[in-house]
């Protein structure tokens, strides 16, 4: 129909007496009718017929129908219309889209077979380039529609996409048809919240990530006000119609997570950096169900920057700190591309080669290039060029960290029999007959704690790192403002004017998080410190030593406590160095968000703050006033150890600067402890003792438990070697260490990293000392055989991570000890190795592995100077036994295997072979003299400490170990 009677030929009345409504509801009256042909190029026009006029209409409009009557093929796209001869094939036609309607275009118009209809094998590829481009780097939504029709991306060629499939897609997103939806819907945002947790999976994740949470919050589009109340259904087991909801949100999470490391090529130790990225994709995408818009912006009111997106998977090279590379090296590293940071502005890339996340904003994309073979990137990225850029994130992940345990089932071990009687002189048994200790793998379906049904949620990335970046979640600021309450309360400074020339030291708010024994959330902690590397020796400070427990001495309370079947109870302390009083003038200045403006004022500290030289002092000498007050003395063997004696019976104290262990057999002088306690600080009742220094405490019927299993599964997941193979041995057998084998490290910070946690974790695990105390001998610089050696250590762990130390109930228990030297085992310097270890009936008190001072001549010489060592240990816990009423009455027999040394300790007829020998290693000879030890003789195939100086092959390694250490739910079982 038309408006125009010109343009019509044949042209007759309508009888029809017909009308035409409009857009406006408007009624037109048609009036003639007639002909009309339409020049659509230079040599093709279109013959139309029944062309009615309508004189008041304002634009020409032709019906898709005359044209299908006329063998014409007509489609439609975003970017315009085509019209089509069906006889011929070619294009007769187009028209231009302007607002809702599509506008023919006349004139001359190519007849060329490469169009919308019939295009070009090369424009084919290029939308689909571009088609899987957006859908690789949007994480592999089911479609793109609804990001494209909101306008957010630029205009793409999908309509040239012809088969948009993803083989990433077809092996994640496979499912079973769907169920009937439910009825129930949130009239608001947040009403309602379906929430569920996954987990643990085979494999553990790169941070250490076991389970993720998935909280499903209700799609409305309405405005929501504040939570006023919260309300907490629980589903009923076998009911999955209950969550519906939450069951389709985390079957569509878990294709995508799927999608997204598949695509990559990625190793499973990546699936939580898959589900961090997965997340962080859904929250940014439109949803119908928001109308089409995505939850990121219906919640915050900012609509998405997709131009920031990258392949998740990709390589990419990330500019190194100018600290870690000199003129002549590489300002890069490559690294693969893990996704977006929660805390910082920043891409995750992971240094496959220093086994660590860097969050960097200066990144370098190959978005072409998988990091590992086999990943089909290129299809997605043939047309883009190399790309580096990254302006702001939005932070709104909060990912999900827990811990679990791996639990096995060998053989049940029954309680252990009483030790021997003190006549004889052959090595008693440390632990009963059992089964010798199998560090296979157990093959049984593993099983998650039941604690962790209901569990904290704890990300350790996002912790701030800056008072701003702690301005932006309420939870940090809460932790500051309980801070700061504590300062106020205990009247930690005064705000005056700076005197002149006076030194002031900084502040600084430093944040982190304490766990549970589980690795659940335990609370937020921010806490002020003050930056006393400023200060000056004799002006602001002078005395800084304070003293901390002993890990021996840990091991012996735990273990008396074991004997007598004490309970042990901890406490904490807030804000320890707070109670410290100061003797030194020291000004600080305000701290970062204090109300304090004028730069004139400072705060003139009358309390040790954190960060202060001397502030670990001031507490300490705070603490020890109060203990000698209520009663308790100090003990000279260890001065962390404070012991109070009544007619009515004994406590016990002993400090780690703000953890405290208290025991005893007087439960009436216990609580009065914690009351003095608490009245002179804070103080928070941790109850019975479980979760001490990183030191797991179990408790049962039988006896403790000590082990460090989530910190040895901490450790693992930071070396990243989840996948790898477990080995029986922390050691190969007979390989030699030398400081220049092999090529060096060229980052050697995770090394050293590592070797400092081993270190910590020998606290527990005696069968890995000798091989600790050897690759720290390289930590200077480490060689890539030192790290083969690390590796191996680690992989030891995967496969003992639930060994610990046992301590039982015993009657009349004996302080042993035994000692074992490696003679000239250092290749670089000939020297040999001492190892000694020390018990407590079965109790394992103290052991040690160590590198001697200086080169023994013989094999002789070497176990003399053992000896000599481990003879100082027994002195030293002799004493600390006595001050915990434990007075040894008999010698202590210190076992060797080399009779040789026996003789020369016992009488010196080797003189001219040991008068160059020091004259402190004679302490041996003089204890034996005077009763304190007896020396006698154990078979090489007995001696414990053999493990602590040399590698051993599987069968002695395994059956030493079975002396020393013990698997959790063997120790639980004896229940």
């Amino acid at each position: 129909m038309t408006g125009n009677l010109h343009a019509l030929e044949k042209v007759v009345p309508y009888h029809h007496h017909g009308k035409i409504t409009i857009a406006n509801g408007q009624a037109l009256s048609i009036e003639k009718i007639g002909s009309l042909s339409i020049p659509l190029t230079d040599s093709t026009s279109l013959s139309l017929t029944d062309v009615l006029y309508v004189p008041t209409l304002s634009a020409n409009l032709i019906s898709v129908g005359q044209l299908v009557n006329k063998n014409c093929l007509v489609s439609f796209s975003p970017l315009g219309c085509l019209i089509q001869d069906l006889h011929t094939g070619k294009v007769i036609g187009r028209g231009h889209r302007k607002g809702e309607l599509f506008v023919l275009d006349f004139g001359s118009t190519t007849t060329s077979p490469t169009c919308f209809l019939v295009p070009s094998i090369n424009e084919i590829n290029s939308a689909n380039n571009s088609w899987r481009l957006w859908h690789c780097r949007l994480g592999h939504p089911h479609s793109l529609n609804s990001i494209f029709s909101s306008g957010v991306l630029d205009k793409l060629d999908h309509q040239y996409v012809f088969n948009k499939t993803c083989e990433s897609c077809a092996l994640a997103k496979a499912h079973t048809l769907p169920f009937s939806r439910s009825l129930n819907h949130a009239s608001s945002a947040f009403d309602i919240v379906h929430s569920d947790v996954w987990g643990p999976p085979r494999v553990g994740s790169l941070t250490g990530k076991r389970y993720y949470g998935e909280n499903t919050f209700p799609r409305s589009s309405k405005l929501f006000s504040p939570l006023k109340a919260l309300c907490i259904n629980v589903v009923a087991q076998n009911n999955p119609n209950k969550m519906e909801l939450l069951s389709e949100s985390t079957d569509i999470f878990k294709r995508w997570l799927r999608a997204l490391r598949l695509h990559a090529n990625l190793p499973k130790v990546f699936w939580a950096e898959a589900a961090n990225t997965a997340v962080f994709l859904i929250n940014r995408l439109p949803t119908p169900l928001l109308d089409n818009v995505s939850p990121l912006e219906k919640l915050h009111g900012y609509p998405p920057k997709y131009n920031l997106l990258k392949i998740f998977g990709c390589t990419c090279y990330v500019l190194l700190p100018k600290t870690e590379y000199s003129k002549l090296d590489a300002k890069s590293v490559k690294c693969i591309f893990l996704g977006y940071s929660e805390t910082q502005k920043g891409y995750r890339c992971y240094d496959w080669e220093a086994k660590k996340v860097r969050v960097s904003r200066n990144v370098i994309f190959f978005e072409n290039t998988s990091f590992f073979p086999n990943s089909d990137m290129s299809t997605c990225t043939s047309s883009l060029n190399t790309t580096s850029s990254l302006s702001c994130f939005p932070n709104n992940l909060q990912p999900l960290l827990t811990y679990s345990r791996r639990v096995q089932h060998p053989p049940p071990m029954p309680p252990p029999s009483p030790t021997s009687t003190p006549g004889n002189v052959s090595p008693p048994p440390l632990t009963s007959p059992t089964p010798q200790l199998s560090l296979r793998r157990s093959s049984r379906i593993i099983r998650p704690p039941d604690r962790l049904s209901l569990f904290s949620a704890l990300d350790p990335l996002s912790i701030p790192r800056s008072y701003k970046q702690a301005t932006e979640s309420a939870k940090w600021i809460q932790a500051m403002k309980d801070e700061m309450d504590a300062l106020e309360a205990n009247e930690t400074w005064d705000i005056v004017p700076l005197p002149t020339s006076q030194p002031v030291v900084g502040s600084k708010w430093v944040y982190s998080v304490k766990l549970k024994s589980d690795g659940s959330l335990d609370r937020y902690k921010a806490r002020l410190v003050a930056q006393g590397f400023s200060q000056e020796y004799g002006i602001d400070y002078d005395e800084t030593f304070a003293p901390v427990a002993k890990m021996t001495t840990v091991r012996t309370l735990i273990a008396i406590s074991a004997i007598r079947d004490w309970d042990i109870f901890q406490m904490d302390v807030k804000n320890a160095f707070l109670n410290g009083d100061l003797s030194e003038t020291v000004y600080m200045r305000p701290p970062p968000g204090s109300s304090i403006a004028s730069p004139h004022m400072v705060c003139k500290l009358r309390k040790a703050l954190y960060g202060l030289k001397q502030a670990p002092r001031a507490w300490f000498a705070k603490l020890k006033s109060v203990l000698i007050g209520a009663g308790f003395r100090q003990s000279e063997n260890d001065y962390s150890l404070f012991i109070s004696s009544t007619p009515q019976g004994n406590v016990f104290i002993l400090v780690y600067v703000d953890d405290i262990l208290i025991t005893g057999d007087d439960s009436q002088s216990i609580i009065n402890l914690k009351n003095v306690l608490q009245h002179s600080f804070q103080m928070k009742d941790l109850g019975s003792a479980s979760y001490f220094l990183g030191l797991e405490i179990s408790h049962n019927s039988h006896g403790y438990f000590l082990s460090q299993q989530k910190y040895t599964q901490d450790l693992i997941n930071l070396v990243g070697l989840s996948d790898d193979k477990q080995v029986d041995t922390p050691l190969e057998v007979n390989v030699k260490y030398s400081k220049n084998d092999g090529e060096p490290i060229t980052d050697p910070t995770l090394y050293r990293r590592v070797v400092g946690s081993l270190v910590y974790l020998t606290v527990t695990r005696p069968d890995i000392a000798h091989a600790v105390q050897l690759v720290s001998q390289f930590v200077s610089d480490p060689r890539r055989l030192h790290l083969t050696a690390l590796h191996r250590i680690i992989r030891y762990l995967r496969s003992t991570s639930d060994l610990g130390l046992p301590y039982y109930k015993s009657a009349l228990p004996q302080l042993q000890a035994y000692s074992d030297a490696d003679y000239g085992g250092c290749p670089d310097t000939r020297r040999s190795t001492t190892g000694y270890c020390s018990f407590l009936g079965s109790s394992l008190l103290s052991w040690k592995s160590k590198k001697q001072p200086t080169v023994s001549k013989s094999s002789t010489e070497a176990e003399y100077r053992a000896m000599s060592a481990v003879c100082s240990e027994i002195v030293w816990l002799r004493r600390l036994l006595a001050d915990f009423g434990m007075t040894p009455s008999i010698p202590t027999p210190l076992f060797c295997d080399n009779e040789s040394a026996v003789k020369i300790a016992s009488n010196p007829v080797f003189h001219e072979r040991t008068k160059h020998i020091e004259i402190d290693c004679h302490f041996v000879r003089e204890k034996f003299e005077q009763g304190l030890i007896t020396l006698p003789h154990v078979s090489t195939k007995d001696q414990i400490a053999d493990i602590l100086t040399k590698s051993l092959s599987k069968t002695n390694h395994v059956r030493f170990v079975s002396k020393l250490l013990l698997p959790l739910h063997q120790f639980e079982g004896e229940c």
